[in-house]
């Protein structure tokens, strides 16, 4: 038969004692622990909220280069500009008295620029060659000077219709000279004029 050691006041009183230590020091071992795992916890969330911003500022940044990139090549940096000789043509049902003149330039890509033969393909603008090209282009717009009224040339909106005008009419000259490009090709990005005079 196995005996039992019945405890004595004193065995149960240091046990007692013992036991409040032990839960006095778990409490406070407790509360640290529950602080390391607070401060953990913010140091982890600190982490992971920079390393959020920096990849939102990272992805932004991709965004703004792509948006960049896309906006400096939709831009006038890939086209040629090709001036024209100043255009002057007399005005209709004016019986020769009066005329007008206008200075232009018109912008094609510098790809259609060499193809064509009004680039040599050395980038930059001024028109480089193409004479001949640049010539019938120039007579084209001479005539289309022509259909014009001295009203129509005096009304307010005469540049807007000119540029379109001639936007038309270069396109149309463009695709008579070059048939091998396809009839939906746009050459003419932009058309400016300067100095319009009419006498």
């Amino acid at each position: 038969m196995n005996e039992q050691a019945i405890p004595t006041k004193d065995a149960a009183a240091a046990a007692a004692v013992a036991k409040g230590t032990a839960k006095k020091g778990g409490g406070m071992m407790g509360t640290v622990a529950a602080g390391v795992v607070l401060v953990g916890i913010g140091v982890g969330m600190g982490t992971y909220v920079s390393s959020l911003f920096t990849t939102i500022k990272t992805e932004g940044a991709a965004v703004h280069g792509a948006e960049e990139h896309k906006a400096t090549h939709s831009g006038i940096e890939h086209l040629s500009e090709i001036n024209i000789p100043d255009l002057m043509a007399n005005i209709r049902n004016q019986a020769g008295r009066r005329y007008i003149k206008v200075s232009s330039s018109f912008w094609l890509n510098h790809e259609d620029a060499i193809k064509v033969g009004l680039s040599d393909g050395a980038g930059g603008h001024g028109g480089g060659g193409g004479g001949n090209v640049k010539r019938i282009v120039q007579m084209a717009l001479e005539e289309h000077l022509r259909s014009y009224d001295i009203d129509e040339l005096t009304g307010p909106n005469i540049s807007l219709q000119l540029k379109k005008g001639f936007k038309d009419r270069i396109e149309k000259t463009m695709h008579e000279l070059f048939p091998a490009f396809k009839e939906d090709h746009e050459f003419v990005h932009r058309v400016v004029l300067t100095n319009l005079l009419v006498q």
